[in-house]
Order: C-alpha cells, then structure tokens, then sequence
C-alpha cells in the first residue's frame, strides 16, 4: 500500500486567502500563526498538526477569476516546520498579471517526500508519471 503523501490544508488555506486582500502587485509574508496550524489528514501518521522535515508547503497564486488548475507556484517551496505545524516562507511578490486595483487568487497547498512541487508529489503518488 502507498504511503498517503498528500496532506489537508484547507484551514490553513482557508485562513491565508481570507486574510490576503491585496490590491495590484503586492507583497505577502507567506507565513502561519498558531491558529492556523498546518494539520496532516494521514490515519497511519496520526491527526494534528504536522510533524518532521518531510513535509512542504507552497503559495499558488492566479489573477481574479482562475480555477484551481490555472494556479501557480510563486516563490519556493518551503521544506519542514520551525514548530510543529507552523512555516515561515518569507515574503513573496505577486506577478505582474495582477491588475491594479484588483483582487488575486491564493492557495496554499502541502505534501510529504522529496518533491520540488505539489503537481510531482502528486503525479508520482499517484503513477502519472
């Protein structure tokens, strides 16, 4: 059986999209707080928050309007948690393509193993490629 890689974020990204209302190109600290821990879904690791250096975290961003699949990464992906659960990425620009005046879709998305990006640890878990 396969090791589930992936895990939920969905509070988390629920919690950073609620928080970012920016305004043309702008800057986001890409960062965590203790109550938006990062929590792993994986029955055989356990609930709660995420633990270790396996796991990754990345900001995924589209002009107003994009659907999920037309997100992309912005910026690094950031390996392991200073605590248990929390991330500190540093500050990210947003592109260009961001209208001035107008709003920016954000995602936050995570996965275990040594991939550089979610699309691969999703690809690869799942023998798509």
């Amino acid at each position: 059986m396969k090791k589930k890689t992936l895990f939920a974020l969905s509070v988390l990204a629920v919690s950073l999209i609620s928080a970012m209302n920016l305004h043309a190109q702008g800057t986001i600290v890409f960062a965590n707080s203790s109550t938006t821990y990062v929590v792993t879904n994986n029955p055989a690791g356990g609930y709660g928050r995420a633990v270790g250096s396996t796991y990754h975290v990345a900001l995924y961003w589209g002009p107003l309007g994009s659907t999920e699949s037309d997100l992309v990464q912005i910026g690094s992906a950031i390996p392991g948690f200073v605590v248990n659960g929390r991330f500190t990425g540093g500050n990210y620009t947003t592109p260009i393509d961001t209208a001035p005046g107008d709003y920016a879709m954000f995602e936050v998305r995570g996965w275990t193993g040594s991939y550089s990006t979610f699309e691969d640890a999703l690809a690869l878990t799942h023998g798509k490629r």
